[in-house]
């Protein structure tokens, strides 16, 4: 629905998101890769890890510690944080209320330390890229354009999913057949019922998600449905029922192979040890390394991997001549550049006073 062309496609993304956050648990069950983690990153803080060795804590269950408050997430200053996704409008709005307002705890740090600068600003988003979230509605910004401003101007463009681990087994982190679930996945919550997005909804959502990241291998996990508890596995089964649905109208259209593909994928819901996480716990279980240790000796492998790769000449002098474009794009840019960056960022704020909301 939409006036034109630019509101249907918004209107599209958003619904996508909703239905994203509500069912997004299911792939931090099957591509959750990040079930420890290295000592040294909580030294001095206090924690509830189990520890494994002196270098490596976990949770017993874990699928994505990346993705917990452990991770890259702010529990503080983003807790109140309630961005809606029924429209634009509002999403616009509370980024920008947001990105004006300021946190306490970063009014007392201030900006400048010895004349030197040490945040953006004291407010709760310094910039809208800080939120800190699972996916968000995105549009190519023009240069020195805020994101609200680009939104806001010319709608959504495209998501971005942010809560998927690299697969640490994986050479490039990831695989075609991955991605393409991930499509799947995506195309299904576009198409899926649409439900609205209120307060409840996003704590929902939000819970189902914390409970699969840090119990997500455990059996007979319960899940919240609306006011139905719900087991991983049940509600996994029911989800991936519509997942083949969906892969099936993709083959009938011509992209085949999408029903065998998914189909693959839903043996882990049954097998926690087939998950990326799981193949993690083996993996130190069974070699007896610590997280550092076998970080490096996968990345030991890696490394083998691509150097046996052979790249003909062509390719190969095609990248030197990108690379070396780069340099020379990178070189004319900081000479055009003839801001101070004081003046740049307030040139840059600026446009938040010109937002009408």
């Amino acid at each position: 629905c939409g006036d034109n062309l630019h509101d249907q496609r918004s209107n599209g993304y958003l619904a996508l998101i909703r239905n994203f956050t509500r069912y997004s648990w299911l792939l931090m069950y099957l591509f959750g890769a990040s079930p420890v983690l290295d000592a040294n990153f909580l030294q001095g803080r206090r924690n509830n890890l189990d520890k494994i060795d002196e270098d490596t804590l976990t949770m017993p269950w874990a699928t994505s510690l990346r993705m917990s408050d452990l991770g890259y997430h702010n529990k503080e200053a983003q807790a109140e944080l309630q961005l809606c996704y029924n429209d634009l409008d509002t999403f616009v709005m509370r980024m920008y209320h947001a990105a004006v307002t300021p946190w306490p705890d970063y009014e007392k740090l201030g900006t400048h330390r010895d004349g030197e600068w040490i945040q953006l600003n004291t407010h709760i988003l310094q910039i809208e890229n800080e939120y800190y979230s699972s996916i968000r509605p995105k549009r190519t910004a023009k240069s020195g354009e805020t994101p609200i401003k680009a939104l806001a101007s010319r709608g959504v463009e495209y998501i971005e999913v942010r809560c998927l681990d690299l697969n640490p087994f994986m050479p490039l982190g990831t695989c075609a057949s991955d991605l393409q679930f991930v499509e799947v996945f995506l195309i299904h919550c576009l198409l899926a019922d649409d439900v609205v997005c209120d307060a409840a909804f996003l704590r929902q959502g939000r819970d189902n998600l914390k409970k699969t990241i840090q119990e997500g291998r455990k059996t007979g996990l319960m899940l919240a449905d609306g006011d139905t508890a719900v087991s991983l596995q049940d509600w996994g089964n029911a989800l991936f029922d519509g997942l083949l649905e969906t892969a099936k109208r993709l083959d009938d259209a011509g992209d085949k192979g999408c029903t065998n593909l998914v189909a693959g994928y839903r043996e882990r819901l049954h097998k926690p040890e087939l998950t990326p996480s799981g193949q993690v716990m083996q993996a130190l279980a069974e070699n007896g390394k610590g997280f550092s240790a076998l970080g490096l000796q996968l990345a030991k492998q890696h490394g083998e991997h691509f150097n046996s790769v052979e790249m003909d000449a062509i390719s190969f002098e095609s990248l030197l001549d990108r690379a070396q474009q780069s340099h020379q794009d990178q070189c004319q840019i900081e000479a055009s550049d003839v801001l101070s960056f004081d003046e740049y960022l307030a040139n840059y704020y600026k446009q938040y006073e010109e937002l009408e909301l």
